[in-house]
């Protein structure tokens, strides 16, 4: 699969195995998701969401596409209050 540029992997998933997990892949579009899609569709959307977006699917459901979405990781990536995004 294609790394999503913006999202810098760091620590391997613990599963090895390609083993569907809940809310791993976009419920939309099955693209793989990164912790910060899952992060961002908490904090946007649902707090007890089980099943995520990705970024891009997040942009069309809020009509706003992905640039702003992208945006708001950095702000809460670089203002450290968010435990979301550490």
């Amino acid at each position: 699969g294609t790394m999503n540029p913006y999202f810098k992997e760091t620590t391997p998933p613990p599963t090895t195995q390609e083993s569907p997990q809940t809310g791993s892949l976009c419920t939309n579009c099955g693209a793989k998701l990164a912790a910060d899609d899952k992060a961002i569709y908490i904090k946007l959307i649902s707090r007890t969401a089980t099943s995520f977006l990705c970024i891009d699917c997040l942009g069309k459901k809020l009509g706003c596409g992905r640039e702003p979405i992208e945006e708001r990781i950095r702000y809460y990536r670089e203002s450290g209050n968010c435990t979301l995004f550490r």
